[in-house]
This record gives structure tokens, sequence and C-alpha cells, in this order.
């Protein structure tokens, strides 16, 4: 099964691709700017992709639970949204149960033989990138208002000037 540009769409199709396959068609793209993908071919080939520009810091997530969101909202609106990207991954729950051979031969889960794995913290990701164009710029002004776009979700939306 393939899709509108002609690249597999299943896993077993996408599977077979070669890596000389995949490197030939981003490359492909990188030259000529009418296909699709063409800005993102750029990035990962000239290796301008986005800088780590905020991650998750617990006095922030004291203040509001949502804070790499409420940075990104606050970045977005004063140099426009194409110039970020937010990504949150926050895990579902505790460490997985799977099945463990013990030397016997016996099975055991892994929560009744390792106190460990029922104590690990839960992972908690918060990150916001910038364009390389204007990370400087955008760490700059990120330093100067953290403290209040942070603090901005207790005056809610309406107080801080702010939609979102």
């Amino acid at each position: 099964m393939a899709g509108d540009d002609g690249y597999p769409t299943d896993v077993e199709g996408h599977l077979r691709l070669t890596d000389a396959e995949v490197m030939a068609a981003l490359r492909k793209a990188e030259r000529d700017n009418t296909l699709p993908g063409h800005r993102h071919a750029c990035r990962i080939d000239q290796r301008r992709h986005f800088k780590l520009i905020y991650s998750r810091n617990p006095d922030d997530a004291a203040i509001d639970t949502e804070a790499g969101e409420t940075v990104f909202q606050a970045l977005s609106e004063e140099f426009g949204a194409d110039h970020f990207r937010h990504d949150r991954y926050r895990q579902k729950g505790n460490a997985p149960e799977f099945p463990v051979r013990m030397r016997d031969g016996r099975v055991s889960l892994s929560s009744t033989i390792s106190i460990v794995l029922t104590h690990l913290p839960v992972v908690d990701l918060d990150s916001v990138f910038a364009d390389r164009k204007i990370v400087g710029k955008a760490e700059r002004w990120l330093k100067n208002h953290r403290n209040e776009i942070i603090r901005s979700c207790l005056m809610g939306p309406s107080r801080s000037g702010r939609t979102s």
C-alpha cells in the first residue's frame, strides 16, 4: 500500500525500504523546493534541527503543570508558531509488569522480585524547541520573561493577555 507520494504506508512496505532509498529521497526533496517535505529535508540533511530552548523544571511545574505548553504559546505569540515545536510526554503508569524466569525455572512478575522496579519515578518530559534562525533571540527573550510566563497561568487567560 502506497501513499500519495508513492512511499509505502504499511509496516511491511516501510521496513522494506533501504537506508539508501530514504537518503536518496531526502536529498531529492532537499534540492527541489516544489516537493513535499522540502523544508524538513533541508533541516535534516543540513543538520539545522530545532534546538532545545526549554525543558521541564520542577519549580515551574509546581506553579503550572503544563509549563511547557505555556512557554510554547508565549514564544509562538512573540515570534510566530512556525519557529517552535512543543514535545510533551507523560508516562501513563508505573513501571511495566513483565515476566521474569527465575534460575529454578519458575516465572514471577517483575514487581514481586524487585522493589526498585515498583518505585521508579514516572517519566514526565516537557520540552520546547526553537528554529536555529532565532534560537539566540528567543532564549534571551525567554530568560527575561520566563517567570511572568509561568506565573501567568495563576492569573488565567483573561488577566494574562493570552488566550491559551
